[in-house]
């Protein structure tokens, strides 16, 4: 019995995700990045920039305290790696609210979200990322502390 060849099945594309829908909140203004990963902090500021934000990044959470205490009004957002050299993202955080405790922040980390929502209080404005975190996942944690676009 001769073999046949194999038939394929017709696949089903995958949907393609469109820009616009990844990017779909926009907005301005000045957001602080502090990682001590450069390819991260690159990759992470490119999404801000995306999404219509001023991007100053730094290398770790002394930087950022730093950025704050010098001007405590330019900011909108800090977005911060938990874990870095010199000072925490958690302890930068609890340091730049105490300046600024209407200031929008960002936490990421390898931790689970609940191992760092432990860490630091659940409170408005303040949102949680678990890394790896997608460009995607970054956008909707910029659109739920900062609210609806612009």
């Amino acid at each position: 019995m001769p073999l046949e060849p194999a038939r394929s099945q017709p696949s089903t594309p995958t949907p393609a995700v469109s820009e616009s829908s990844i990017f779909s909140w926009k907005g301005s203004g000045e957001v602080i990045l502090a990682d001590d990963e450069p390819t991260v902090r690159t990759v992470a500021a490119r999404a801000l920039q995306r999404l219509g934000l001023t991007v100053t990044q730094c290398a770790d959470g002394r930087e950022a305290l730093a950025l704050v205490q010098a001007e405590p009004a330019r900011w909108r957002l800090v977005v911060l790696d938990m874990t870095m050299p010199s000072l925490s993202g958690d302890v930068a955080l609890e340091r730049i609210l105490a300046i600024r405790s209407d200031l929008a922040g960002i936490l990421y980390s390898g931790y689970s979200e609940e191992e760092m929502r432990g860490r630091f209080p659940e409170r408005p404005g303040i949102g949680f990322l678990q890394k790896p975190f997608t460009v995607r996942a970054l956008s909707d944690a910029v659109a739920s502390v900062l609210g609806p676009s612009e």
